[in-house]
């Protein structure tokens, strides 16, 4: 039946008993329109300050870049007070300020918002990260030197929409050594991704066609049909912007049957060459270059990725590693953490014990500290200290007999 042409609805009876209901204490009814009540829910005018929060349009810049933050505190804000630790200006009064940070590091941000008398804050720690300068070629990555992907002093960052299914370090497999990164496969659909981004890498100094770069992985597909993909995505801008860059390539490769346990063996991985040998890649060769994996599952085997290679020259099966391919006896070289107040840690591994020289130069080339170190065969951790340099951009060179690695540093 049809109503809607009615104005009177209710007799003045079944008003008297709707009235009745609502002002009856059986169950609390009558607290539901009660002044105390309507305040808590914010149903009735100027509610009161009930949460401080804000959000930033990025949490990872490059030096010099700015961020937006916005006010997302309820109800009824009448003023704002910012703290912008690293930023520029390191403080604000508006509503949804804009920030300029310079210097690279991980900074702390803070609001307080108030309504009248009453106030609230909300204080979020390590939540911008400013980047330091990009390193230079070759750039190679095996994941041996660290324990968890938050070791990577910012080398590496992990975003996901699936809290299970993220990419992390493991030591079950690798392609060479004994670690890689894995993800976990899921049933969700392809709206929950899982990435692991790189931080810079400087390309400034380079041309096309001579920079490739390259990646192992391994992966199964699970019965009845999986249809995972892998999606490489290049930055030109510090990951402002991103482009697909192997959409012919993103469907993982047909695979003998796998299971959510599965574990590769030396035979299952495969080498992706991505040469820059077009003109579209001459957006790439900048000095805050960066790409990431986004890994999108429909139900295969646990991804495994390893000996991520960026190095000049055509593809190649060799790993370039400092320079060298993979039978040069130093590996696992980081330094960190970059930038620093004066400490450094510099690790390295080496296949049998000997000499290593370490020198310090300024952005003139001009030497300011050397040191010979009596390095011993595996795994080597070397404590530095300079706190008396002045801050500002330094290269330290890591020498053997048969290599040179050059590693840029910052010292705020």
């Amino acid at each position: 039946m049809e109503y809607a042409y009615c104005d009177k609805m209710f007799t003045p009876g079944q008003a008297d008993r709707m009235r009745a209901a609502v002002t009856s204490t059986v169950g609390g009814r009558n607290n539901l329109w009660s002044i105390s009540n309507l305040e808590e829910v914010g149903a009735i005018d100027n509610p009161p300050l009930c949460k401080t929060d804000f959000v930033a349009d990025k949490q990872v810049i490059c030096a010099g870049e700015s961020i937006n933050f916005s006010d997302r505190s309820y109800n009824s804000v009448s003023g704002w007070e910012w703290n912008f630790e690293g930023g520029s200006p390191a403080s604000s009064t508006d509503k949804n300020p804009t920030i300029a940070y310079n210097v690279p590091g991980t900074y702390q941000v803070s609001l307080t918002a108030s309504q009248g008398v009453n106030n609230g804050n909300e204080i979020k720690t390590a939540f911008i990260t400013v980047l330091p300068a990009g390193t230079a070629l070759p750039f190679y990555e095996g994941f041996e030197a660290y324990e968890t992907l938050a070791d990577t002093d910012n080398k590496w960052f992990v975003k996901n929409s699936v809290s299970n299914q993220s990419f992390e370090i493991t030591e079950t497999a690798g392609h060479t050594g004994s670690k890689s990164v894995k993800v976990n496969g899921s049933l969700d659909s392809y709206t929950k991704t899982s990435e692991l981004i790189s931080s810079t890498i400087d390309l400034s100094e380079e041309s096309i066609p001579n920079v490739t770069f390259s990646y192992r992985y391994a992966h199964r597909n699970i019965p009845p049909s999986t249809s995972d993909l892998l999606k490489i995505y290049f930055s030109p801008d510090c990951g402002d912007n991103w482009v697909h860059r192997n959409p012919a390539t993103s469907s993982l490769a047909p695979s003998p049957m796998g299971s959510e346990s599965w574990v590769p063996t030396a035979a299952d991985w495969i080498t992706v060459h991505i040469p820059f040998n077009t003109v579209a890649y001459q957006a790439y060769l900048t000095e805050n270059f960066r790409f990431k994996f986004t890994f999108l599952s429909r139900g295969g085997s646990p991804l495994y990725i390893d000996n991520i290679n960026l190095y000049k020259g055509a593809p190649s099966d060799s790993l370039v590693v400092l320079g060298l391919d993979k039978s040069e006896p130093l590996s696992g070289v980081a330094l960190f953490p970059n930038p620093s107040d004066g400490e450094t840690r510099l690790t390295f591994s080496l296949e049998s014990a000997q000499t290593i020289t370490l020198s310090v130069t300024d952005i003139s080339g001009k030497e300011l500290k050397r040191n010979t170190i009596q390095a011993t065969a595996g795994k080597n951790m070397v404590l530095l200290d300079h706190s008396e340099f002045a801050s500002g951009l330094y290269i330290m060179q890591l020498e053997t007999a048969a290599s040179k690695r050059s590693i840029r540093f910052i010292k705020q």
